[in-house]
């Protein structure tokens, strides 16, 4: 879920539709903003929280995509050129919606279940364990699972070396070479 909801923000930081709130806003963007808004709320700190955990859930995370809305309507009002930045949360939330429907339904119904018996478990760094522990990140056997890719599993087995793992690629490209310059 971190993965995925990473990638969200980053997809967000990166579009240049939404920089009104990809970071706090400061007093000089927005005379008395602090007085007017209670609970600020923005991409970059969003980010923050993801990498701390803080969403366990996609609800949780479009929690804070509605703040962002809420509060551009609350501060901007019904003001003509604050209506253009209403727009653009409205706009961020439905970006953010096309995203999130794109997850595995498995893995938010996974998520979910985790949030409904009390959030993850927290396992001891000694213990070696993830916060997910009852999640395999590696199966029994040759291939790596991700829980962020739906229907795609590379094709890795883990008991070959690096260096033979190399040697097949280079045998690959050098017989893509050669059949390509054959024609």
């Amino acid at each position: 879920m971190r993965m995925c909801l990473r990638d969200i923000c980053n997809r967000i930081l990166y579009d240049k539709r939404f920089s009104a709130f990809h970071y706090p806003v400061t007093d000089e963007d927005a005379p008395n903003y602090r007085s007017i808004i209670q609970n600020p709320m923005d991409i970059a700190t969003m980010l923050q929280h993801v990498d701390s955990g803080q969403y366990i859930t996609c609800s949780a995370f479009l929690q804070d995509v509605d703040l962002i809305v809420t509060n551009a309507k609350v501060y901007n009002g019904d003001d003509y050129n604050g209506a253009r930045i209403v727009s653009r949360g409205h706009e961020l939330r439905d970006a953010v919606h096309g995203m999130l429907s794109q997850m595995d339904p498995a893995l938010v119904t996974y998520c979910d279940k985790i949030a409904d018996q009390g959030g993850p478990v927290q396992v001891p760094d000694d213990l070696g364990g993830s916060i997910f522990p009852s999640t395999p990140v590696v199966q029994l056997g040759t291939t790596r699972t991700s829980a962020r890719l739906r229907n795609v599993q590379p094709d890795v087995n883990l008991d070959q070396s690096y260096e033979a793992l190399k040697r097949q690629k280079k045998n690959t490209d050098a017989t893509h070479v050669s059949s390509s310059s054959g024609r």
